[in-house]
């Protein structure tokens, strides 16, 4: 009697399959065989963690605490800039940049495996794990993408998951440690999380994580004193100089409010507009746009070394 090998499929699959993901042949190749009842117990599903009520310490090298490679990905790269994380959905009316600071991780697919696939794996881990997914797209501009965000614990924490062909890539921010961070190493912090509605001095629901850890900070330091300023772009308030001045006063009037009205005193917080007088970046794109758009919060009497 010939017997037939049992079949044991790779990590890989197993990690699909606990996602809840379809087989496909572009996700995962041609169907194989179901594995014999005599194979051996599965490897664990993706499982993500949740961030610590404790702030965790990470290098520029090995894997972001909260987003492990998928099982058979060969690393790529990594990088750290000194800029938000762009988190737009295809839900929002204008690009969406949050955090002063994101850490990226590059990874070679494994062989076989889709763009859909790896997003929906990750997306899927993430709600598991207590993450808010706020998106999750298969033709989003660069490749497939998912965005969560955690928001609990005091924490205020945002990753994107973006596939391609055969690569991916994972980001992250923590939003909310980049204020500490910032004002413990200089004297000012573009706070890239406080949005407003277009040409609008009223503060977004989203912008309720960022101010809070600003706040928290200011609590934690009472003789911390703070300059609120407000910046426009070009083409805000329909192009004109004078009206973008006065809405960005406003809207740096707002943060302000938004202070006082959570227990930190007014006599701690001044404010300036200033229009579109110091762009970060040349007005062309939507992303160069939304990063002139911008609040920045500076420390009073501050010296930078």
């Amino acid at each position: 009697m010939i017997r037939r090998p049992s079949f044991r499929p790779p990590a890989t699959w197993l990690v699909l399959l606990a996602a809840g993901l379809a087989w496909t042949p572009d996700a995962i190749g041609e169907l194989a065989p179901a594995p014999a009842a005599s194979a051996a117990a599965p490897s664990p599903p993706l499982v993500l963690k949740a961030p610590a009520a404790k702030p965790e310490s990470f290098g520029d090298q090995g894997d972001l605490p909260w987003l492990p490679p998928l099982p058979g990905s060969t690393p790529a790269g990594t990088a750290s800039v000194d800029e938000g994380l762009d988190v737009t959905t295809a839900d929002d009316a204008e690009p969406r940049i949050v955090g002063a600071a994101r850490a990226s991780r590059h990874y070679v697919a494994p062989p076989g495996l889709g763009a859909d696939a790896i997003v929906r794996a990750y997306a899927t881990a993430l709600r598991n794990a207590g993450w808010v997914v706020n998106s999750q797209q298969s033709r989003a501009p660069g490749g497939a993408r998912t965005v969560a965000h955690y928001a609990a614990a005091g924490r205020d924490v945002w990753v994107r998951v973006t596939a391609g062909d055969d690569r991916y890539e994972l980001a992250a921010t923590d939003a909310g440690l980049g204020i500490a961070r910032a004002f413990a190493g200089g004297c000012s912090l573009v706070a890239n999380g406080i949005a407003f509605g277009l040409d609008d001095a009223t503060l977004l629901p989203e912008s309720e994580p960022t101010l809070t850890s600003l706040q928290r900070l200011l609590k934690s330091q009472d003789s911390l004193r703070i300059e609120v300023v407000a910046y426009t772009d070009a083409r805000d308030a329909h192009g004109d100089a004078q009206a973008g001045r006065t809405l960005s006063a406003q809207r740096a009037e707002a943060v302000k409010t938004w202070l006082h009205q959570h227990r930190i005193d007014r006599d701690r917080i001044t404010t300036r507009g200033l229009g579109d007088s110091a762009p970060l970046r040349p007005s062309e794109t939507e992303e160069d746009r939304a990063r002139n758009r911008r609040v920045e919060i500076r420390k009073v009497d501050c010296r930078a070394n």
